[in-house]
């Protein structure tokens, strides 16, 4: 995926991950990726509000 949006002329890629999944903010850091802000209240998991 870095790959190809470099090859396509994007400059960013954006990712998320609800705040209890330790292990996708882990892969996250170590492919180099920085937190840059943190989304309230924007979505619903199993009926509760999250994120």
């Amino acid at each position: 995926m870095e790959r190809t949006a470099k090859e396509n002329g994007f400059h960013k890629l954006v990712l998320f991950t609800f705040p209890f999944n330790q292990l996708g903010q882990g892969l996250y850091r170590k492919s180099e990726f920085r937190e840059v802000w943190i989304f309230k209240n924007q979505g619903k998991l199993d009926g509760i509000l999250s994120l």
